[in-house]
């Protein structure tokens, strides 16, 4: 039965805080600078709520790689991002999903307050990626693996 060192699991939990802390505080400001039509104006992004928040997020990270560089079995081994065939596609990854993260959360804003649809008409609108991604999903993952097409996601991405 394997056992666990306080130290260690002292230093997992300080870097799932930090890293918790550093996701949380660099998404905030965004959700909360978004321009909704008729809300009232919070400073936008040099409000010094939002530079604090940017702060703390920029802390955190700098803590979480300082922990998980330091640590003897890190969360995420750091050495990773030294291998180009690992970083470029996890960079690809986090820009993809930021981007759908954004859209998924601004659209429905869009098109209620400014293009004046009802909810459920938004709602049928935003619906249209997800039922797109799983109609064509199978047919790509077909594609790639008949294929062999090493740059598919990146077509895919511009596609999108």
């Amino acid at each position: 039965v394997p056992t666990r060192s306080t130290s260690t699991s002292g230093r997992r939990w300080a870097a799932a805080t930090t890293s918790s802390v550093r996701l949380g505080n660099s998404w905030r400001p965004t959700l909360s600078t978004a321009p909704v039509p008729g809300a009232p104006s919070g400073g936008g992004w040099s409000s010094p709520t939002i530079l604090t928040l940017f702060a703390v997020s920029a802390v955190s990270l700098a803590a979480f790689l300082r922990i998980e560089s330091r640590a003897a079995s890190p969360v995420l081994s750091l050495g990773l991002f030294k291998v180009r065939s690992f970083t470029v596609p996890i960079l690809s990854l986090v820009l993809n999903f930021s981007g759908q993260a954004a859209v998924t959360f601004l659209m429905p804003f869009y098109f209620v307050k400014v293009r004046g649809y009802g909810s459920a008409h938004a709602g049928l609108l935003i619906a249209t990626v997800p039922a797109m991604m799983l109609l064509f999903s199978s047919f790509a993952g077909r594609a790639a693996d008949r294929y062999k097409f090493r740059h598919q996601p990146t077509l895919g991405l511009a596609l999108v």
